[in-house]
């Protein structure tokens, strides 16, 4: 199913853009972690007193960012940082693999090799897991360094597991523009309405729900609740079921674009 020629070429295709993007996020994360201002706790509650709830709820409580490391990488890298640079890359690969095919019209010489239209999807899907999991070992370790640099206590499986849980993530994302540019076949359209629906199930998640309570009970149906950094950063645990959803929902999204991109007549 999975044809390694065309995940040697879809690889070999984004290298340039992987690298660069690999680096940045490295030094990124290396340099926001030596931001950390090591606060006192009495200090950071003053802070803390200072800020809106709506911020707390978005971006976490100073008593913990300012005077925990991990805390603060929670607050500056991963809730936020990590998943918009690595969701915008995965979307954009993923955009490439139907969508930018069919705008640029060759779509037609690829499909004329002896391969079918599944392989086509699983196999370049298959690249694009490659290709993030390599980018993000440099963020792994920009942000182990920077702990090491500031003399902090070294958790290595907290900021792994806290990167494994993003890559999950980033595989949804990458399965949703998938299963839009199969049926929307243009790479800007389908870009701007996963990084829409994303931005709203992120504030949906973190702000909305804790505007209207009552929404609380949906909060699931966000991928973001499944991408549980602070607790995995700040109170070191993790539940294996988180990412098993979001693996499940990559799987479900890419089966069903494969399906459809399968029977559909495309239009040149």
């Amino acid at each position: 199913m999975i044809n390694k020629e065309l995940v040697r070429m879809f690889i070999r295709r984004h290298l340039t853009i992987s690298l660069v993007v690999s680096i940045g996020s490295g030094i990124l994360a290396f340099c926001l972690a030596l931001l950390f201002p090591d606060t006192q706790l009495e200090d950071a509650a003053k802070i803390s007193l200072g800020w809106p709830q709506i911020m707390k709820d978005l971006f976490g409580d100073p008593i913990h960012a300012f005077t925990d490391i991990y805390g603060w990488l929670n607050l500056q890298v991963f809730h936020i940082t990590f998943w918009a640079i690595f969701g915008v890359f995965a979307s954009f690969l993923a955009s490439y693999i139907v969508a930018t095919e069919v705008e640029r019209k060759t779509i037609d010489t690829l499909l004329a090799c002896s391969i079918t239209r599944s392989e086509v999807i699983v196999s370049r899907l298959a690249g694009l897991a490659v290709i993030l999991s390599f980018s993000i070992i440099p963020f792994f370790v920009g942000c182990l360094l920077g702990i090491l640099i500031l003399d902090q206590p070294l958790q290595v499986e907290a900021i792994g597991a806290a990167c494994l849980a993003g890559f999950f993530l980033f595989l949804v994302v990458a399965a949703t523009t998938l299963l839009v540019s199969v049926y929307l076949p243009y790479q800007t359209p389908c870009l701007i309405i996963t990084w829409g629906v994303f931005g709203f199930l992120f504030l949906f998640k973190e702000a909305i729900t804790k505007l209207v309570p009552v929404l609380a009970n949906l909060a699931f149906l966000s991928p973001y609740h499944y991408y549980r950094t602070a607790d995995i950063l700040l109170r070191k645990t993790f539940f294996w079921s988180d990412w098993a959803v979001l693996l499940g929902v990559f799987i479900s999204f890419s089966s069903l674009a494969a399906l459809y991109f399968s029977r559909r007549d495309i239009l040149l």
